[in-house]
């Protein structure tokens, strides 16, 4: 099978560079007031790191090439676009996090289920365990279950 390197030319990266520091005041803007767990520490990570912001260069750089008029949209759409990203990282970590927790509480996380199972935690893509679970009898928790009972920050 032949893989090939996709590459952005750096030469793209000043083109955009004005826009991609008000791309950031708006990702400020917007997370300050997020209710959203972690995203506060998702987003102040995101900034203090700085990085490519890849998402955001090709936001703004296709939004050009397809004739758009810089009204201020483009910067929201791609502040958008990394505070998405930013939050499917703090998630991550809040289940990487979370099974660090409940293993330290002395709970066994498991990749399966048995009538053996106390409680399965679902997201929103649960598939055949939560099927099994419900099947046995297993009790469930949906993410919000989870963070009520387990995640106390």
């Amino acid at each position: 099978m032949y893989f090939r390197k996709v590459t952005v030319p750096l030469s793209a990266l000043p083109a955009v560079q004005e826009e991609l520091e008000l791309v950031d005041a708006e990702v400020h803007r917007l997370a300050l007031g997020s209710a959203e767990p972690g995203m506060d520490t998702a987003v102040a990570q995101l900034l203090a790191t700085g990085g490519k912001r890849m998402r955001s260069v090709l936001l703004l750089l296709t939004h050009r090439a397809f004739g758009g008029v810089p009204d201020g949209t483009e910067i929201t759409a791609a502040a958008a676009v990394e505070m998405v990203h930013a939050g499917s990282l703090a998630h991550d970590d809040l289940m990487d996090a979370a099974t660090e927790r409940l293993e330290r509480l002395g709970a066994k996380v498991a990749g399966s289920v048995s009538k053996k199972t106390s409680v399965v935690v679902f997201g929103s893509e649960a598939g055949s365990k939560l099927e099994k679970a419900r099947q046995l009898g297993v009790e469930t928790w949906d993410e919000q279950q989870f963070r009520a009972n387990i995640i106390k920050d």
